[in-house]
């Protein structure tokens, strides 16, 4: 008899086994997969919000950029509390996804966050003082913000409406504030260089970083300016103490040693930031006037090459260091005064003390008119293009066309300063931000010098700005060009120059430099443009010596330099070249016995952007230089970099 079951056949106990073994993993399996889905959706879902979150606060940032440039600080402030908020969510989800750092493409965008995230606090605070300095500023001329955020009270927001009291308060606190736009700036300066640290970074880190590095690097300039600027603000802006300076308009277009030739010169009093002065002559005017009694002996090179007699004030920008110049402008320029007799001095401006003296090019004024637009005197009209060609035409031939005295050919000039200044004042101060760019670029390229002579801390601040037009030697090797047309009426526009320096060991061990000018002469004859000559100085590390040169070479110390100097003269449509070898002194050969060598080239104040081409033969491979060099030349004992002489460039090679 069957059992009840027996049609049932039964599986060994050990394949049952199996049998559950089976969908137990395949549970467990499915369970793994739903989690691992779920966590993969729960990252995505992280990693897409922190993405937006940084993408939001970077626009927020940006926001609040725009509203400081307005002046809309009150919403500056508000856009900012809304980017702080979004950097800090962007941190709860790093939080979250910070395993992430180990995969190859997410992983250096979580980091990137967490390097914006850490340096947001920094960032924060510096959109913040400056809102703070600018709500201050704005309180003090009467501007106020009303529940929206909008401006109220408009008009004193142009600086021409501004009482002289409010003035000197602004002016009063912006200098109170330099500490905190030093301070600011130098935060500026750490969170970019940790920035820059990021810049391969790909995905929507990568577009943030792009965004807050030119961010960064706008806010660096900027802050660097107004730092700058506050600290000698009592210096000259006449803070409650009117100040007067000499300003020397050089004409560039006639290269001197420092700037340009000084066909012009001015007078400026300024108190509370208020212009008391501005008036502009003919810097023949006064040389004529004190001609008798002038007895001061001319450098060499102007004895020689322009047949002068005498030393006069328009020549005293013969040194290419401005601290000299400017000391020279001033004491020949008293000195001048003091000579002519009382009786024909009424037309001549007698300050007999100054507290600076600022020189310029016309770049500047070309600048200021791309910005506040063109402007007419007396049926002339003045651009950005043609300011440098009509002025000199006026100065030269466009006053007898007039039936303008010989003695009032430079009027224009006051006249179209003047209304320059009218318009720069007359326009609301949220649209100064371009003129304020326009000035620290011509005072980055040595368009314009400063020299305060009542303060010698102004003139520290001024130095380590690099806004003084010295010229800093230094202890390593050291290069500058100086330029001095002579007689070659203003054709140095037309003259294209590229300088070559370059290094090689000699047959006994020693190293030998050897720097190279060409010039190329674009011209042709007319009434501003003929031959090109010039007593080109240039200036190297103190005991080099000179080897050989291409035309005979003055050899001489100054400024803490060994000086080199010879003359060229270039026909229209030729060029030619000043060849000067030297042996470097001890100094820079044991610098590069040591492995270690830098160099320092100076911008002469006032020049155009020349080339200038390095090529340096040490002996020894190159592993490393700032700035780097084209990485086809990689790997070998020379290092080769083709630039533009636009500010001073330092350089670093390692061995």
């Amino acid at each position: 008899m069957h059992e009840t079951d027996f049609l049932v056949r039964s599986e060994p106990i050990n394949q049952q086994n199996k049998h559950k073994a089976s969908h137990f993993l395949g549970l467990i399996f499915l369970v793994l997969g739903v989690i691992m889905v779920l966590g993969f959706v729960w990252t995505a879902i992280n990693v897409g919000f922190m993405a937006t979150s940084l993408l939001d606060g970077r626009d927020r940032l940006m926001e609040a950029k725009g509203a400081v440039e307005n002046l809309n600080f009150d919403q500056a402030k508000k856009s900012l509390s809304l980017a702080e908020g979004d950097f800090s969510d962007a941190g709860k989800y790093l939080k979250r996804v910070g395993w992430l750092k180990v995969l190859p493409w997410l992983g250096p965008q979580v980091n990137a966050t967490q390097v914006l995230f850490d340096s947001s606090a920094n960032l924060f605070a510096i959109v913040n003082q400056v809102a703070d300095l600018g709500s201050d500023v704005l309180r003090l001329v009467g501007t106020t913000s009303d529940s929206t955020g909008q401006l109220t009270n408009l008009p004193p927001l142009k600086y021409d409406e501004m009482s002289p009291e409010t003035k000197r308060l602004v002016l009063q606190r912006i200098n109170g504030a330099s500490p905190d736009l030093v301070l600011a700036a130098e935060q500026a300066r750490l969170v970019k260089e940790e920035i820059d640290n990021l810049n391969d970074v790909p995905g929507p880190a990568g577009l943030v970083v792009k965004k807050l590095d030119s961010l960064l690097s706008e806010s660096y300039d900027a802050l660097q300016l107004a730092a700058t600027a506050s600290r000698i603000i009592p210096a000259f802006t006449g803070l409650e103490k009117e100040k007067v300076f000499l300003l020397l308009l050089e004409n560039n277009s006639e290269m001197r040693p420092a700037g340009g030739f000084i066909g012009t010169y001015g007078i400026l009093r300024i108190q509370d930031g208020e212009i008391k002065e501005l008036e502009f002559n003919d810097s023949y005017l006064i040389d004529s006037a004190a001609n008798p009694d002038v007895l001061v002996e001319p450098p060499a090179p102007l004895k020689n090459y322009l047949s002068a007699t005498k030393w006069y004030f328009r020549d005293s920008n013969w040194s290419p260091d401005f601290t000299v110049s400017a000391r020279n402008a001033i004491s020949m320029f008293t000195n001048e005064v003091l000579s002519i007799p009382p009786e024909i001095r009424t037309n001549i401006q007698e300050p007999l003390s100054f507290d600076g003296v600022i020189a310029f090019t016309p770049n500047l004024a070309a600048d200021f008119l791309k910005i506040i637009g063109p402007i007419t005197i007396d049926g002339q009209t003045f651009s950005s293009e043609n300011i440098l060609d009509t002025l000199e035409y006026q100065a030269e031939k466009g006053f007898q066309e007039n039936g303008i005295p010989y003695e009032q050919r430079k009027d224009i000039i006051t006249a179209l300063f003047n209304e320059m200044k009218t318009k720069v004042f007359d326009l609301p101060l949220a649209d100064w931000g371009p003129l304020a760019q326009a000035v620290s670029n011509n005072l980055n390229h040595k368009q314009i010098v400063l020299f305060s002579n009542s303060s010698s801390e102004s003139e520290e601040v001024i130095a380590k700005a690099g806004w003084g037009g010295l010229v800093s030697v230094g202890e390593n090797d050291f290069l500058m060009v100086a330029d001095a047309n002579l007689a070659s009426l203003k054709t140095d526009p037309k003259v294209d120059r590229t300088i070559s320096y370059s290094i090689k060991k000699s047959d006994d061990g020693r190293f030998v430099g050897k720097t190279i000018v060409h010039y190329q002469h674009n011209g042709i004859f007319d009434w501003k443009t003929t031959r090109y000559r010039t007593y080109t100085r240039i200036y190297v590390p103190l005991g080099s010596e000179l080897v050989s040169s291409s035309a005979a070479a003055d050899v001489g110390q100054e400024l803490g330099a060994t000086v080199f100097g010879s003359f060229i003269s270039i026909e229209p449509s030729e060029s030619g070249d000043l060849v000067f070898e030297y042996y470097l002194p001890a100094k820079i050969q044991a610098e590069i016995e040591a492995e270690n060598y830098s160099l320092l080239v100076n911008k002469q104040i006032g020049s155009a952007n020349h080339s200038l081409t390095l090529n340096l033969d040490f002996g020894k491979k190159v592993i490393g230089a700032t700035p780097s060099e084209n990485q086809l030349e990689w790997g070998d004992k020379v290092y080769r970099v083709e630039t533009i002489l636009d500010t001073d460039k330092d350089f670093g090679v390692w061995f």
